[in-house]
């Protein structure tokens, strides 16, 4: 399976001679995914709630969120000063 959390699936990668003593310049996951279990145990302890979740951006929660959504939802209801990004994750869940 691919990990699309990384951005290096798309094969590029820096001529890694160039960058000693690295072998790469990049791992292409934001470093905050890579040690998120505490920080959104601590959000989550902020908000009052269970459990919370971090994402690489606010475009990938929105698109994975509605694209969660049961095909039976034929309604959503968006209040006009929302965040733009959410309503981009909307309009691809209506296209699917």
């Amino acid at each position: 399976m691919i990990d699309l959390t990384r951005a290096l699936y798309l094969g590029l990668a820096h001529p890694h001679a160039e960058l000693a003593p690295w072998a790469a310049l990049t791992t292409g996951r934001p470093a905050v995914l890579d040690h998120a279990a505490a920080p959104a145990q601590r959000l989550a302890q902020l908000l009052g709630v269970e459990r919370a979740t971090l994402a690489p951006s606010t475009l990938h929660v929105v698109t994975d969120l509605y694209a969660a959504l049961p095909a039976h939802v034929r309604e959503i209801h968006v209040d006009a000063c929302s965040y733009e990004i959410t309503r981009w994750g909307l309009e691809r869940a209506l296209l699917r």
